[in-house]
């Protein structure tokens, strides 16, 4: 355990962030910016969210591990000797909260639904049910559990087709990159064939439709709700490239208000119970007219989290203020047409748009207008110097394969 001495304003209570990653770096900047004294529990202390100046490094080897990760977090409560807000940034870790609040209530304070709306909202199956019996717009979803249930299936899936885990098992996770949220099948062979590849025939899988469009086509309703279930933040937004693309993790969002959205992220959210840190991601049917609901965060911040801050509405402080009891006000105006820049996902974006020969203007011209940054600020450099140093190593490797490439290509002359 680290040293802890504590250098914020000692009348605000301490905060404890689960995960090192950008997620995290997100509320620890959030916070760490207000004089409040930050810990970052994870395993790499070389992590983005740990290298901050605004955080302290608490390691814990294998947060995966319930038991281990709530004993961290009892030990810290101990050392630090003061109640602190505690905020995930995973589902796992809000599931491993949310089954030990007993034992973590006097400890920490937290915002989260009772345990079976957590449940619901992960579950992607019980979800579709619900969202389906309250009348709310979800793409045409079938599940998979077994060989024989997958080849029925595959017959009568719309084409093309999303595969995704219906849990995102360590095992999952070995065979699939985590940035790759889901897979794309264009026909019965082609889904066969992608899932007996990765050994994952008789995995709990979701088979659902896949709706047109582009990147820029999905949306997202960052949020808060108090503990009676009302909006205290709304902020709506796109994004506008993903690593992989159509499939992967947000590289470039930006703000743009749409009220049908918001009023539908209350909607879903309030009515299934939900409360705390919490957002909706859906994407337009343009067809249809309509937004389809593909997922919803519950217990955690979002990764694009970071864009709330400098557009003017700080979720990761309001779900502070109120862990704490300090009695946040409502917060839904905010800045348009800010972009959300996140360097890493974005740097592989780049390299894979120029090892398929693609040229660099169209990808910067999303640049144009107020921006903002994941990893990069002028305050906090650890953060941006990691990234450099990892993108370094990159860029020499790539760079090297290219001068191989050329090479062989010269000797085959």
């Amino acid at each position: 355990m680290p040293s802890l001495k504590q250098t914020g304003n000692q009348n605000l209570p301490p905060a404890i962030v689960i995960g090192v990653d950008v997620s995290a770096l997100n509320v620890v900047r959030s916070l760490g910016r207000r004089g409040i004294d930050v810990f970052t529990v994870g395993a790499d202390q070389h992590d983005y969210g740990a290298v901050s100046r605004y955080a302290t490094f608490v390691s814990c080897q294998d947060l995966n591990d319930g038991q281990t990760l709530v004993s961290t977090l009892l030990a810290l409560s101990r050392k630090v000797g003061r109640r602190m807000v505690l905020i995930c940034t995973s589902d796992l870790h809000v599931l491993h909260v949310s089954r030990n609040r007993e034992a973590l209530k006097e400890s920490f304070a937290f915002v989260l639904p009772e345990h079976e709306v957590i449940e619901t909202l992960m579950d992607k199956r019980r979800f579709s049910v619900l969202a389906r019996s309250s009348g709310f717009p979800v793409p045409v979803t079938l599940f998979s559990g077994s060989a024989e249930e997958l080849e029925k299936i595959a017959a009568q899936a719309p084409y093309p087709c999303a595969v995704k885990p219906l849990y995102r098992t360590a095992f999952w996770s070995q065979l699939v990159p985590p940035e790759k949220k889901v897979m794309r099948a264009t026909s019965p062979r082609d889904l066969i064939e992608k899932i007996r590849t990765l050994r994952a025939m008789d995995q709990h899988l979701i088979i659902q439709e896949w709706i047109p469009g582009g990147d820029e086509e999905v949306y997202f309703c960052l949020a808060y709700l108090d503990r009676e279930s009302k909006a205290l933040a709304l902020l709506t937004g796109r994004k506008l490239r993903q690593y992989p693309p159509l499939t992967g993790v947000t590289s470039l969002a930006e703000t743009i208000r749409n009220d049908d959205l918001a009023d539908l992220t209350k909607d879903v959210l309030s009515s299934a119970g939900c409360t705390g840190l919490c957002s909706l991601e859906c994407k337009y049917d343009a067809a249809e007219g309509i937004f389809k609901i593909t997922e919803p965060t519950v217990g955690r911040v979002d990764l694009q989290e970071g864009i709330s801050a400098p557009a003017g509405v700080d979720i990761p402080f309001i779900a502070y203020q109120d862990a704490a009891g300090m009695s946040p006000s409502v917060q839904n105006n905010f800045r348009e047409g800010l972009k959300w820049i996140n360097e890493p996902f974005e740097l592989n974006s780049f390299l894979s748009r120029s090892r398929n020969g693609r040229k660099g203007l169209p990808f910067l011209h999303y640049y144009k207008g107020p921006r903002s940054y994941a990893v990069t600020a002028a305050d906090d450099p650890g953060p941006f110097m990691r990234f450099m140093a990892v993108a370094g190593r990159r860029g020499l490797r790539y760079l090297t394969k290219s001068l191989r490439h050329r090479s062989g290509e010269r000797s085959l002359c």
